[in-house]
């Protein structure tokens, strides 16, 4: 569980950013998440990045399914913000209705922690630049990646944000190079 694992490194380092790349942010309730990030942010003496995404790949194993999860996770995301930042956060959108709930201890970074989300499609793309501080993408051309990475400096400055201000984030998984193909795959999972 990456909130638990990052917590015990906040514990043991002192200068080092910690993130994730990502959180499901559907599979977690948007207040306990609210409540935990901001706890780890204080943790950490204001060294949190949240990478958040819509998930849900695999929702069927875990016995429930989740529809519109990109809409409903830019409900997550707008929930997060408000909680982090107000007093008393009222909130009804399609998926979540609050009403005056707040968390008593704030994150330290101000107005919040940095928040970047998993994007891969213009539409995640947009979310992304509009409502967070940057994107993480993975495993693509490098090409595209810099084509993203344009497209988010302009959807910036259309949204009134610095183009320098989004962070552009690119995460490279396990990799494993081999002439036949499960043998490349052999050396990345047991």
């Amino acid at each position: 569980e990456a909130l638990s694992l990052l917590t015990a490194i906040a514990m043991k380092t002192t200068t080092i950013r910690i993130g994730t790349m990502v959180l499901d942010g559907n599979r977690r309730p948007p207040a306990l998440l609210a409540h935990t990030t901001a706890t780890l942010d204080r943790i950490s003496h204001g060294r949190l990045i949240v990478g958040i995404g819509k998930g849900v790949f695999n929702d069927a194993s875990y016995g429930f399914t989740i529809s519109r999860p990109v809409t409903r996770m830019v409900e997550i995301i707008q929930i997060l913000k408000k909680l982090w930042t107000s007093d008393k956060v009222t909130f009804t959108g399609d998926f979540f209705q609050l009403q005056e709930c707040s968390i008593a201890a704030k994150p330290i970074q101000d107005p919040n922690p940095p928040l970047w989300i998993a994007s891969f499609g213009k539409r995640m793309h947009r979310i992304a630049v509009t409502l967070a501080d940057g994107f993480i993408t993975q495993n693509m051309p490098p090409e595209l990646f810099r084509k993203y990475v344009c497209t988010a400096k302009e959807h910036a400055m259309t949204v009134g944000k610095s183009p320098k201000s989004v962070a552009s984030v690119y995460g490279f998984l396990p990799l494993s190079l081999s002439g036949v193909r499960n043998e490349g795959k052999k050396m990345i999972s047991p």
